[in-house]
């Protein structure tokens, strides 16, 4: 799994990918594609990292999502699971705090949405 540590991620910029991310795992967007993404949020010169470190990084954290969502974890087991990707504090703080306000809508459309 991709570490979070050596990129200089902001939490806003960690956000839009975490958007990003719902909308292609759970709201039927197509268009969002993962090398694509990486490229638009990862200036190699600001976040230290090459494009496959990048798109290593959004794959860690879609799979944290995507795990988070099947297995409807609370806030906290999402702040546990982060913790194993080697987050700064803020970059969990972050993800912490989209899940608690994403997962009731993440939840339902996963119920709404066939398989």
């Amino acid at each position: 799994m991709a570490s979070f540590e050596a990129s200089e991620l902001t939490p806003r910029v960690l956000n839009a990918a975490l958007v990003a991310l719902c909308k292609r795992n759970f709201y039927g967007a197509t268009d969002v594609k993962i090398d694509e993404l990486a490229a638009s949020l990862y200036a190699k010169e600001t976040s230290g990292l090459d494009s496959v470190a990048a798109v290593a990084h959004l794959s860690a954290a879609e799979g944290v999502l995507k795990q988070a969502a099947r297995e409807n974890w609370d806030p906290a087991a999402v702040e546990e699971a982060v913790t194993r990707l080697n987050l700064s504090p803020p970059l969990a703080e972050a993800i912490g705090r989209f899940w608690r306000n994403e997962r009731t809508k993440v939840c339902v459309q996963l119920i709404l949405t066939p398989s």
